[in-house]
């Protein structure tokens, strides 16, 4: 990969005590929050941002931001199953989340703290249900929920059979939009809805996207690590107001920014070296916020035991001559 321009932040934003694999950054403009999710600890998090347009945020601001942390925890009755939520999806109320989760689509509600399932995955047979999770998920332009599935890796080793399927809101049905997936992860559309952009571990696909049917074709490679050059998976994905994709480097310590030609424009680093995924957001919609995971993410004795590695940590840098753009949100009662 070329020499490119790098920004580096130090100081996180915000870490969870005993975080593991910090996921799914989200911004809500309704009310100024940032959630974010921790897949291996079934975790939903939200902490409210300061107002005003800052360059960086001061002790009092992070302190402020400490203090507004909002937690809700998913737990599983089945103990067959591995309590993880793999992706998140704002609703016009802003205590009311979906969650894809581990065995299919619930409602999570920061009032009362509560967690329940609301439809379950019904294409994938009940006894195969264990080996799988949700993993990245998003709106789509039409208001349907776009979910990532992969092999429960908690329990089960990776394997290419995972899934991109659609969730119909109207419908309440699912559809397979791809399978024999290894990690369905980062999701992003073009400003005109005619592509969309999709993550497969050290792949990113660009399809043709039809906005009256939600449906994808005619896959394109359009970044492939291995011939790059680069030793990383892509992770979490976003994308800004002018088409630039900002991806999350798991391994790689950072978010690489990508032209809609595919040439790189920037790297933004942090003192963690499994970044997961990045949101715009901010009250001007010009801060790149990002999640990390910790280095030993499946041995809790061992957590937080990487010097100098902060991998967890939630991050902000603030991104000059950027402006995001607002996620889809799900409409309706869920």
């Amino acid at each position: 990969m070329d020499k490119i321009d790098n920004t580096e932040t130090e100081v996180p934003l915000f870490t969870s005590p005993g975080a593991r694999l910090s996921e799914g950054t989200t911004y809500n403009p309704q009310n100024n929050s940032l959630l974010w999710i921790d897949i291996a600890k079934g975790e939903l998090h939200r902490v409210e941002l300061p107002k005003g347009k800052k360059q960086q945020y001061s002790e009092s601001d992070l302190n402020t931001i400490a203090n507004s942390h909002e937690v809700v925890k998913y737990k599983e009755d089945d103990k067959e199953f591995i309590a993880t939520i793999g992706g998140i999806a704002l609703t016009s109320d802003i205590d009311i989340i979906v969650a894809a989760a581990t065995q299919g689509i619930a409602k999570i509600d920061f009032k009362t703290l509560t967690f329940e399932y609301k439809y379950k995955f019904d294409f994938i047979p009940e006894d195969k249900r264990e080996f799988y999770r949700s993993n990245d998920s998003k709106m789509s332009p039409c208001g349907n929920f776009w979910i990532g599935i992969m092999s429960n890796t908690f329990k089960h080793e990776l394997k290419p059979e995972g899934y991109l399927a659609k969730f119909d809101v109207q419908t309440k049905k699912f559809t397979v939009l791809l399978d024999n997936l290894n990690i369905s992860n980062g999701m992003a559309w073009s400003k005109d809805l005619t592509k969309f952009y999709h993550v497969d571990m050290t792949k990113v696909t660009m399809y043709k996207y039809n906005k009256a049917t939600d449906s994808i074709s005619d896959p394109e490679i359009f970044l492939e690590s291995k011939k790059l050059g680069l030793n990383i998976e892509f992770d979490g994905m976003t994308i800004d107001d002018s088409d630039n994709l900002y991806i999350a480097l798991w391994d790689g310590s950072g978010i690489l920014k990508v032209s809609p030609e595919g040439h790189f424009l920037h790297k933004y680093s942090y003192p963690a070296r499994r970044t997961t995924c990045p949101t715009i957001g901010g009250a001007h919609m010009d801060e790149l916020f990002v999640s990390t995971a910790d280095l030993n993410l499946d041995d809790t004795s061992k957590l937080g035991s990487v010097a100098d590695d902060l991998g967890g940590s939630i991050f902000r840098t603030k991104i000059e001559g950027v402006k995001g753009r607002a996620k889809y949100i799900w409409e309706g009662e869920v």
